[in-house]
């Protein structure tokens, strides 16, 4: 039921619902328009739902639109009868009902407040405003097969021991204009992990409505200049964040780090550039827009491809900072340990005192897989740990690594370890894929003893922690 200034639109509605039947909308791009018709009057079943969409607007009617069907759709599965509810929420840039300023690019940006909050919920996945439950019971509205951001959120099925890991189905690509880029867009899943359950789900569904709210819609503020425009200090080049080296850019495609298609950027080049907030700076600075948003294209020489690390979703504002923060900096010490091929200390498992790993670790002694810990904490001082799972299979050995970061060293390991267990339970899933000669073990059947790094060299001592009481502090004063 619409109610102008009070509820969605027919055009919230639409933008919902194309969002999940992209292979409807593909088809109407091309020469299949009749495909896609089906008559819901010229089906029985269908003058079913008609008299339910009927008794629905009557009982608004008579209950003086008290309904919630201000920001809902009923649905009726014809096969099975059931009746659903579907969220439908107002677009605030929406081109009929929102707010005009809202699709302008050249509107002016708004500052990031951090505010002050509650005290830290402690779980296995960090610290947060409010607990896994409660954050289900927040946004579990944005999953829908027909108005949802996430179509699906389900368990993994896997026959891992412990796996608490679910996946959020959903789409995530730009327009496709290909079979293959259509099926690809398809399968942009969300993967969310825990050592319990709700942890798994809510990190699922945060995880794909982070990849939601970063795809370009067109609405985004930007201006198009050349770096030389801004005045000295307000721009950010790419590689600034970036940090290629001149050898990446120099090999292209063949360099690991440096990602196909990579290109040094022309500062002498229009771009189209966008407001990002500095909290050390308290102040606007502007970075390439393909660098901050999914599928961004411009014709600009500069074509830039944003990447999901850094990126997060939250309950506030600060908590979602400090994730992307983190990840961040699990990132980073995970390249210089990795690719530096670093002999890193051992984290003393035993001494963890967690329930979890000592469950998980039992379980795969008695599958015969080792499990150990490596602490790789880099020069910024936040522990970050490695997870390595090795076992042979088959008279092949098979290796699993996983990493997290925490400034609790305790909740950076059981990060890792869940993530491991994560991992392993996708992998079941899909089936071990057959390693090639250019894999990184090559076609060593024992390829351990060639990668010395992957084993721990000495003990690791976190000592006294310095972020011993960031727990106790509120949101704000973590991120500050």
């Amino acid at each position: 039921i619409f109610s102008p200034g009070k509820s969605a639109c027919w055009r919230c509605l639409a933008d919902r619902m194309n969002w999940n039947r992209q292979v409807k909308a593909f088809l109407g791009r091309k020469e299949a328009r009749c495909v896609a018709v089906s008559p819901l009057g010229a089906n029985p079943l269908g003058l079913s739902g008609a008299g339910i969409a009927a008794a629905e607007i009557a009982k608004a009617i008579a209950s003086g639109f008290r309904t919630d069907l201000h920001e809902h759709i009923v649905s009726l599965d014809l096969m099975g009868s059931t009746v659903a509810r579907h969220y439908v929420p107002a677009r605030p840039q929406c081109p009929s009902c929102g707010d005009p300023e809202l699709r302008d690019p050249a509107r002016a940006p708004t500052p990031i407040p951090l505010h002050a909050g509650s005290a830290s919920v402690v779980t296995s996945g960090g610290y947060r405003s409010v607990a896994p439950g409660d954050t289900l019971a927040r946004n579990r509205k944005h999953v829908s097969p027909l108005t949802g951001v996430v179509s699906h959120l389900e368990r993994i099925k896997s026959q891992q021991p412990l796996d608490a890991s679910f996946v959020a189905r959903h789409n995530f690509s730009p327009r496709p204009e290909t079979v293959d880029a259509l099926q690809a867009g398809l399968s942009g899943d969300s993967y969310g992990k825990g050592s319990v359950a709700e942890q798994g789900e809510a990190s699922a569904l945060m995880e794909a409505i982070e990849r939601y709210c970063g795809i370009f819609q067109g609405d985004e503020i930007r201006t198009v200049r050349r770096f030389a425009d801004f005045p000295a200090g307000e721009a950010i080049l790419p590689n600034d964040i970036l940090i290629y080296s001149d050898a990446q850019y120099e090999q292209g495609a063949k360099s690991g780090g440096c990602g196909e298609g990579a290109q040094r950027f022309d500062p002498a080049a229009e771009t189209e550039w966008s407001p990002v907030w500095s909290l050390r700076d308290e102040a606007f600075k502007y970075v390439p827009t393909g660098l901050l948003y999914f599928f961004h294209e411009s014709g600009s020489a500069n074509q830039i491809s944003a990447d999901s690390n850094g990126c997060a979703a939250g309950n506030t504002i600060e908590e979602a900072i400090i994730q992307g923060f983190l990840e961040l900096v699990e990132r980073d010490a995970y390249a210089i340990w990795w690719y530096n091929r670093l002999r890193r200390p051992e984290i003393d498992l035993d001494k963890l005192g967690d329930s979890y790993v000592r469950d998980l670790r039992a379980v795969f002694a008695r599958m015969g897989r080792d499990v150990w810990a490596l602490d790789i904490t880099s020069d910024l001082g936040i522990p970050v740990v490695v997870a390595v799972a090795h076992w042979t299979e088959d008279g092949r050995e098979y290796i699993e690594v996983a990493a997290g970061a925490h400034f609790d060293p305790r909740i950076a390991t059981l990060r890792a370890m869940t993530e491991l267990n994560q991992f392993l339970a996708i992998e079941s899933l899909g089936g071990r894929p057959e390693l090639g000669p250019d894999d990184d073990y090559g076609g060593d059947p024992l390829p351990l003893r060639k990668h010395a790094y992957m084993r721990p060299q000495g003990k690791a001592s976190f000592g006294r922690s310095r972020f011993k009481t960031f727990a106790q502090l509120d949101g704000r004063d973590q991120v500050l």
